[in-house]
């Protein structure tokens, strides 16, 4: 009967299958605001059986990652490709700010700060009036 799945913390530990070696600096640049678009493949290596229940959680593990890009400069086809799946698996909506939804986003600082300009530009995020402002963001 399966359950849950759960995803291991290790990713690959060799340059062959982790292409992420060589984006460290990049990754702590962008900090929280940081989407890299990957490929990756999974495998299971381990299934783990609740004795109570008999509920079966299988381990997936990043068997391969090979980053395309940033996810605004990835291919389009590619994202879109991602997007429909999500939306045919889920029979919901693509996620705001990341495959190509529309979000709406409240930003405090001062509206002059080319900061908060930058993030939304990147994120594809739609400002909106925030119901704790006086004035709207842009």
């Amino acid at each position: 009967m399966p359950g849950t799945i759960s995803l291991s913390g290790q990713l690959p530990n060799d340059a062959q299958h982790n292409g992420l070696l060589g984006w460290e600096e990049q990754l702590a640049d962008k900090g929280k605001d940081a989407r890299l678009f990957c490929l990756v493949v999974l495998d299971v290596p381990t299934i783990k059986i609740h004795t109570d229940d008999g509920t079966e959680m299988p381990i997936v593990r990043l068997r391969h990652i090979e980053p395309v890009g940033w996810l605004e400069d990835a291919p389009q086809d590619l994202v879109a490709t991602m997007t429909r799946l999500g939306v045919e698996r889920s029979g919901g909506e693509p996620l705001p700010g990341v495959d190509g939804g529309e979000a709406e986003v409240y930003v405090t600082g001062p509206e002059d700060d080319p900061k908060r300009s930058e993030k939304l530009k990147r994120a594809h995020l739609t400002p909106v009036q925030s119901p704790f402002a006086e004035t709207a963001v842009e």
